[in-house]
């Protein structure tokens, strides 16, 4: 079987992102639909599940809670913070008290005292790196997640907080549509500033699709899932 291991953790290439059961494209089905997905998933032996605390302003993280975490023991479980959602307001907050504060509500919604992997949603330029590593060293120390990674960094950022302590993975979006992440990241991921190397978001790039569209083999596009390379 082909695998990877991520977060010293082996899990295989595809996981499962759970974004779209609570937020962002599309109305979310009913929550009896998303329980019986996320099982069928484990089902089917998907073992890597990510969300995040922006996901429906918790939601999401509260769904994997009430659906999934009697079967705690079969997934790798990966949720970001950072990111700030007040109504029409957006910011980046990845300072050590937002980070721990965002980490607790975070394990509460979840119904967990452990998060696998636990990343930095996007990149604080308020806030030194060393700083924001250090909380994640913290939150490590103290048991609440298996290692840390970023999301949309640049690869100087990446090999800076590389510096601090290692990362356990790098996630940001790779597609035919989006391809940054050749111009610099997925070299610092192969030098293996991030340990767990490169999860691509979106490879089926989510809002890309039309209404009835098919592949070349005549099939419906698949749900949108993210790939660890």
């Amino acid at each position: 079987m082909n695998t990877r291991t991520l977060c010293g953790r082996t899990v295989r290439p595809i996981g499962l992102g759970c974004m779209n059961l609570s937020w962002a494209y599309g109305d979310p089905p009913p929550h009896e639909d998303k329980v019986r997905l996320l099982n069928e998933a484990l089902d089917l032996g998907y073992d890597h599940l990510d969300t995040a605390n922006i996901y429906g302003k918790g939601a999401n993280e509260e769904l994997l809670g009430d659906a999934v975490m009697h079967r705690r023991d079969e997934f790798l479980l990966a949720s970001k913070t950072g990111i700030i959602v007040d109504g029409p307001r957006r910011g980046i907050d990845c300072s050590p008290e937002a980070i721990g504060s965002s980490l607790e509500a975070s394990l509460k919604r979840l119904g967990t005292d452990h998060i696998d992997l636990f990343y930095m949603h996007r990149f604080d330029p308020k806030v030194p790196v060393a700083d924001s590593v250090g909380a994640m060293v913290r939150a490590i120390e103290a048991g609440k997640i298996g290692a840390y990674g970023v999301s949309e960094w640049s690869a100087a950022h990446i090999r800076e907080a590389h510096a601090v302590h290692p990362m356990g993975a790098v996630q940001t979006e790779f597609s035919l549509w989006t391809r940054n992440v050749e111009l610099g990241v997925l070299d610092a991921t192969r030098e293996r500033y991030c340990a767990g190397g490169l999860f691509a978001g979106c490879p089926r790039r989510a809002g890309r699709r039309a209404e009835g569209s098919r592949d070349v083999g005549g099939q419906r596009p698949a749900p949108v899932a993210s790939s660890v390379r």
